[in-house]
């Protein structure tokens, strides 16, 4: 397990590097998460996490709306990577224009 002083370092080459988004509320609240790692033409865009309390209430969809728009417009294909048998949050996603091309496949 790591320390608190290497947690924290983590958390600021996250910073540094732009990769993570941050989505607030509008008391300021940080309440939704993403990240997008652009390679070649590609921006993959994963992580998504709504704290629980704040789930339902629309803020990872307009996030990951935000930043598929910006990575598009960079000149990025967005690509989002999630949980295939997660009805709730595919919904959201296919709501803000993404389409299911397949599951991945993992061995158990």
């Amino acid at each position: 397990m790591d320390s608190l002083e290497a947690y924290r370092r983590k958390a600021e080459d996250v910073i540094r590097d732009g990769s993570h988004f941050i989505w607030k509320n509008k008391e300021r609240r940080s309440v939704a998460v993403c990240s997008i790692r652009p390679k070649g033409d590609l921006a993959s865009i994963g992580m998504v996490y709504t704290r629980e309390e704040y789930r339902r209430m629309h803020y990872a969809e307009n996030l990951v709306y935000q930043v598929s728009k910006m990575a598009k417009n960079a000149g990025y294909m967005p690509m989002l990577y999630t949980d295939a048998d997660y009805a709730a949050s595919n919904a959201c996603y296919e709501k803000i224009g993404y389409v299911l091309r397949g599951k991945l496949c993992t061995i158990g």
